[in-house]
């Protein structure tokens, strides 16, 4: 089927409630004379209202702390006035003081029939904010002497019990508040001892601290390494001295060695001349008397030859020989020369240089080792007195804060007591309730002829929107209906009809007149109650 237009669809539904005219006018009678009689019969509730103001200000406000009210503003007072009327000794003050301790027979309630009742009250009781420092209680029923007497007493119930709670609270809290100050009192007075004994058991704490320990403690450190400092550089000295000294020793060794051994050449040599002199001597006076071939000659000079050759050959060996040295010879006298004093000298000053560095650097040691457990000591020691003083400045913080705290409350305590503290007073008290509350007669009025229209037109457009069946050509799609519509025939009445609708259309007016006439009568009945109660 094709969405219909708007239009078509209102053509329709006009059709149908002028068709269906008989039954709306009967839906009419039936949903508006339903509805105002039970209008009639509806029951009238009356609500009672007290408003109650709360007040933190006072005349001795100016000369208050803000802390001392600020911690009654923090709670929504609507949801401590819940908690303190609907309580079951309010309930039970209720309940004794309006009388509802007893049944209608005379008969006091039994447990079950007054928690019953402490039900009742629980869901029938409103207490809501209205702004900031406004409490609204109220209490709807049926009898306004009820409404009146229940919303009365509870407020005066409420009044009383909140000025008792504030001053057995303001009580408790200075009660508190005071113990605390006498345990922080005990606390501080135990950390003062002990701190007095711990300095009486360690009187040079104070002169020997922990930065004077870390200071000496420094000091021998600076000192160790400077020594040992000097210590490696006496040493680097000594041994370059020392290698100094070796060398001066070794040349003064060669130089001795040497003049022993040209001393040594020398005798030598001279032996081998004298000889050679004396031989040649001997020659020379021989060839004075003989010829060369005389035998002697000859043997002579073959001596002459061999020790010449001797000579030569000494010589050569002298000269390839290695140089002589002091281990290799026989031992001669040394004589130092100045610069091996000068170096031996120094020597001696840098090794007892070094042996000074050397009991320095133990002796530096040993005292940076007592030191080092002196600080161990010392920093302990200051731990300790760090966390009591610690825990005293703590203590004593806690304890001048608790001192203002009591104080405080105590202004408070009788503040409460005088009732010039944050309390609560009646701003409007209850009255007795003289038009009730909810649905009146005259919703239920208005309502019925609205609805009694509403309710039948509403049921007729259902009835055109979920009906299937087709009332407009516009409904039939012919691509899915493959039907060709050739033309439409209206509705043809014939005088039969015609009188039909006619009774149709008087029966609809005689029971739309018939029920305003019925609507008219109650509404005037009700008018003439109201008027004479």
């Amino acid at each position: 089927m094709q969405e219909i237009s708007l239009a078509k669809q209102l053509e329709t539904f006009v059709n149908e409630v002028i068709d269906k005219r008989v039954w709306v006018s009967i839906g009419f009678a039936i949903v508006s004379i339903t509805i105002l009689v039970i209008g009639v019969y509806w029951p009238k509730v009356y609500e009672s209202k007290a408003t109650i103001l709360w007040s933190n200000t006072s005349s001795l406000s100016p000369l208050l702390e803000q802390n001392v009210a600020r911690s009654t503003t923090i709670n929504d007072q609507a949801d401590i006035a819940r908690e303190i009327i609907l309580s079951n000794k309010i309930l039970d003050q209720l309940i004794e003081k309006a009388g509802l301790d007893k049944d209608a027979d005379g008969k006091p309630l039994t447990e079950r029939q007054r928690e019953l009742l402490k039900g009742g009250l629980r869901r029938t009781l409103k207490i809501s904010n209205l702004g900031k420092r406004l409490i609204v209680i109220s209490y709807r029923s049926k009898d306004p002497e009820k409404a009146y007497l229940i919303t009365s007493i509870v407020s005066e119930l409420f009044i009383q019990e909140t000025r008792s709670v504030k001053n057995q609270s303001s009580q408790a809290a200075y009660d508190f508040i005071n113990r605390q100050v006498q345990d922080y009192k005990n606390k501080l007075d135990k950390i003062n001892r002990q701190i007095i004994d711990f300095r009486k058991q360690n009187v040079d704490l104070d002169s020997d601290t922990r930065t004077g320990v870390n200071n000496r403690v420094n000091t021998l450190k600076n000192l160790i390494r400077e020594t040992r400092l000097q210590l490696t550089e006496a040493q680097v000295q000594k041994k370059s001295l020392q290698e100094q000294l070796d060398r001066e020793r070794r040349r003064i060794e060669q130089q001795l060695a040497a003049s022993r051994a040209q001393a040594s050449n020398r005798v030598i040599q001279s032996n081998y001349e004298e000889r050679l002199k004396t031989l040649q001597t001997r020659l020379d006076t021989l060839r004075l008397s003989y010829t060369d071939d005389y035998p002697d000659i000859v043997q002579l000079k073959e001596q002459i030859r061999n020790l010449k050759l001797q000579i030569e050959q000494e010589k050569k060996e002298r000269k390839n020989a290695p140089e002589p040295t002091a281990s290799g010879s026989a031992p001669v006298e040394f004589e130092p020369s100045p610069l091996y004093e000068n170096l031996s000298n120094e020597i001696a000053g840098i090794e007892t240089n070094i042996k000074t560095l050397e009991a320095r650097i133990e002796d530096a040691s040993t005292r940076l080792e007592k030191e080092l457990q002196r600080a161990s000591q010392v920093n302990a020691l200051e731990s300790q007195l760090e966390e009591m003083t610690r825990d005293l400045d703590v203590t004593q913080a806690i304890y001048d804060d608790l001192l203002t705290r009591r104080e405080n409350a105590r202004v408070s305590l009788n503040l409460q007591l005088e009732n010039q503290g944050s309390t609560f007073k009646i701003q409007e008290p209850a009255v007795v309730p003289l038009v009730p509350v909810g649905l009146r007669f005259l919703h239920f009025a208005l309502a019925s002829l609205v609805l009694g229209i509403a309710v039948p037109l509403g049921l007729i457009f259902a009835l055109v929107i979920l009906d299937p069946r087709i009332r407009n050509e516009e409904a039939i799609d012919p691509e899915v209906l493959d039907i060709p519509i050739i033309g439409v025939v209206g509705h043809y009445a014939n005088d039969r009809d015609k009188q039909l609708e006619r009774r149709k259309t008087r029966l609809s007016i005689a029971i739309v007149g018939l029920t305003l006439l019925v609507l008219a009568a109650i509404v005037l009945l009700k008018i003439n109650q109201y008027i004479g109660a």
